[in-house]
Order: structure tokens, then sequence, then C-alpha cells
């Protein structure tokens, strides 16, 4: 059975680390990218994940996520992409101490 969950994360403190808007676009920049690639690479590292749609934006990023079966559950995934992205964004801005992508939100959602 496949369970739908929608997710939000935010930087610490809101803060707008991942791009900016520019005519009403997303453009992102190195750490934005990090974060991205490291949602994608998820399904690697948890077999029983599918990546639905997501987006990024200036200090959050939404995605769904859908569990199929048995396997990990959503807060070892959300631990996991939490650490690696944290890990990949603080690299880049050369920065220390609290992670770069501090809380987050799940809602299960229907399909449809």
């Amino acid at each position: 059975m496949e369970r739908y969950y929608f997710i939000t994360m935010c930087t610490t403190g809101r803060t707008p680390r991942f791009g900016e808007l520019r005519n009403e676009m997303m453009v992102l920049n190195k750490a934005g990218k990090a974060v991205e690639s490291t949602w994608r690479d998820l399904p690697i590292h948890y077999l029983n994940l599918q990546l639905d749609e997501f987006s990024t934006m200036p200090n959050h990023f939404h995605a769904i996520a859908i569990l199929e079966g048995q396997g990990h559950n959503l807060s070892e995934i959300v631990r996991g992409f939490k650490t690696w992205s944290s890990r990949r964004v603080n690299k880049i801005l050369n920065k220390r101490g609290n992670p770069s992508v501090a809380t987050f939100f799940l809602r299960p959602c229907n399909k449809g």
C-alpha cells in the first residue's frame, strides 16, 4: 500500500540559503542545487521511497514522498535528508554548527 506525505523543511531562522526569486522564478544557488541533488539521491538509500513533485524556495523546501510496503519509515528518511543536505549546504556556505535545514513538517495526504 502506498502512503503519500507532504513535507516542508525550513532553513534555520528561515534564512534564505537556497537561492532567490527573480521575475517570479526560483533561481537556485549552489546550496539550493545541493538540496535538490540530495533529495533526488534518497531512493538510492531508501528503496521503499518514491519521489513525487518537489519545489525549492529561498528558505524552505516542499516535497511529496511516497512510501511503499515495508522498509524505512518517514522519520528515518527525513533525518537522513536533513543530515546529508545540511552537511552539503554547510560545506558550500563554509558554515559550522547548527544545521542549515532545521525544522520539518509532515502531513499525510491523499493520492489525487
